[in-house]
């Protein structure tokens, strides 16, 4: 008899034995700091204040990246840019209630790379530019 092999799991059965760290691990990085390069869906869950020790608060380099802001706002001083958007089809959105916010910063969102990106439901304040003309804003 032939030594016998245990199939790995795949796809959906290996999410179904661990959708319960796929479910508390999914943007629950409760640690997504100033300066930070996102690949990954990532959620704020707190308020986040970037000095001008930073060149820019976030990154979110697409097309896994996207960053739901929550409701929650990134803060800079004045020197720091926001959100920059790089590679392709990179996400920023508000949150479900559209209340995310960009204020203080040099620029709120900005763009580079290849495109295609989404930013949508986010307020910007006191910012000295809103968005890059070269993406699609969608603000509420």
């Amino acid at each position: 008899m032939k030594g016998r092999y245990i199939k790995r799991p795949s796809g959906l059965i290996r999410m179904l034995f661990t959708g319960c760290v796929l479910i508390t691990s999914y943007g629950a990085k409760a640690d997504v700091s100033c300066g930070d390069v996102i690949t990954t869906a990532e959620v704020l869950t707190e308020d986040l204040s970037c000095s001008s020790a930073f060149d820019l608060a976030l990154t979110v380099v697409g097309p896994g990246g996207y960053l739901d802001l929550n409701g929650f706002t990134i803060e800079c001083d004045f020197d720091v840019d926001g959100v920059f958007l790089d590679g392709t089809g990179a996400v920023v959105t508000g949150g479900a209630l559209s209340n995310g916010k960009v204020q203080g910063c040099g620029f709120g969102v900005g763009a580079i790379g290849n495109g295609a990106h989404t930013v949508t439901g986010i307020a910007f304040e006191g910012n000295a530019v809103l968005c890059q003309t070269i993406i699609h804003c969608l603000t509420r």
